[in-house]
């Protein structure tokens, strides 16, 4: 038999061997996972981890608009500002953002199979938030810096994720960090600057509890290093509002975990603010 028809009967067969396997998943999501109660679910098949995703359908009313609008205009430091209200289906939102990363040759979830009301994704590794929770006091510091590093990475490519936290970054096997969860788009409403010091703030957030006092000088440093002047800039707009939060500091240790964490990190950026100070005067 002829070479090349042996290789094209081959390739014929394989991508058939592709497509009902692909058609297959698509039945089993269909009939046993989407048919239950929940709206982010891990599963297996065929061997292979994937997570099941739809958003919320409850109907946004009109009130909540227009505070969600009005709120993204107000408030007085940009990138806490919430998005404004968007009338783009989430579920739209998150494959778009998605396939943005995946066109940038960054590394987020694969779409492996959707509909109109949902998607599933490629399991990409473990929660960066209990990979930290996992390691000893003397090593968080280098973890954070690592992730922190990859971070910047994304944002010199020209992608925001838009509340990069712990728990919205996975790392897998090798150690290379996912990026997960596309809530919302902060460029829809930001500068890149701002967008960038959204991203940074709330990373800073959700890891410097983790981290020891003695470590903050260090980390300090290295953003004083690393950070774009534009993007230092917008973060420590925040530090302008030290006599405002000043009044609610004797209450710190009695509000709930976020406002904690919202306390810790204000305390680092005066610290950052106070070395840049420094370096300006010297």
């Amino acid at each position: 038999m002829n070479k090349t028809l042996v290789i094209l009967i081959l390739a014929i067969f394989a991508s058939s061997f592709s497509f009902a396997e692909q058609r297959s998943l698509h039945t089993y999501v269909k009939q046993e996972i989407a048919t239950q109660d929940s709206h982010v679910k891990k599963f297996k098949w065929n061997q292979k981890t994937f997570w099941f995703k739809r958003p919320e359908t409850t109907k946004a009313s009109w009130y909540y608009k227009f505070f969600k609008n009005t709120l993204s205009k107000i408030v007085p430091i940009p990138f806490l500002r919430p998005s404004p209200y968007s009338e783009e289906n989430l579920l739209m939102q998150e494959i778009r953002r998605l396939r943005e990363c995946e066109k940038l040759d960054l590394k987020c979830p694969r779409i492996v199979d959707q509909s109109q009301d949902w998607i599933v994704v490629s399991d990409v590794g473990k929660s960066s938030e209990q990979v930290m929770e996992g390691l000893p006091s003397r090593k968080r510091l280098s973890f954070t810096i690592k992730l922190l590093t990859d971070l910047q990475e994304y944002h010199m490519q020209g992608f925001i994720h838009g509340r990069a936290s712990l728990k919205d970054i996975l790392i897998d096997a090798t150690g290379y960090m996912y990026f997960i969860d596309f809530e919302e788009d902060p460029k829809s409403h930001l500068s890149l600057s701002e967008a960038k010091a959204r991203d940074i703030f709330f990373f800073l957030f959700s890891a410097l509890p983790f981290l020891q006092q003695t470590d903050y000088l260090k980390l300090a440093d290295y953003l004083q290093l690393t950070l774009e002047p534009s993007v230092m800039a917008s973060l420590l707009s925040i530090t302008k509002f030290q006599p405002l939060f000043t009044i609610f500091a004797p209450f710190r240790n009695h509000l709930g975990k976020d406002p904690k964490r919202f306390f810790i990190t204000l305390d680092f950026l005066y610290e950052l603010e106070n070395l840049k100070n420094l370096e300006r005067l010297t």
